[in-house]
């Protein structure tokens, strides 16, 4: 058993791992995962957002998905000249 000064020394180094934070959260039995709330705090996510899983090696990214309607107007003013790849022709 690891004492429990010694486990929150280890607790702390993970959650500073390369200045990055560092949570652990544990897969249940209907492999659901918890969002630590340190980590949903720092993103701002709230209940019902939709998360990707994007794997990478072995390493797996969750990533905010925005809603179309969170992406409208973010491209107001944006020029479309020169953005095809073909032409109508």
């Amino acid at each position: 058993m690891i004492p429990a000064s010694a486990r929150s020394n280890l607790q702390t180094q993970h959650r500073l791992l390369f200045g990055k934070i560092m949570e652990t959260a544990t897969v249940s039995s209907k492999f659901q995962l918890v969002v630590p709330r340190r980590i949903r705090e720092k993103m701002g996510l709230k209940p019902g957002e939709r998360l990707a899983f994007v794997l990478e090696g072995r390493a797996l990214h969750l990533v905010p998905v925005e809603s179309l309607d969170g992406l409208r107007g973010r491209m107001a003013g944006a020029s479309t000249e020169d953005v095809r790849d073909r032409s109508d022709a």
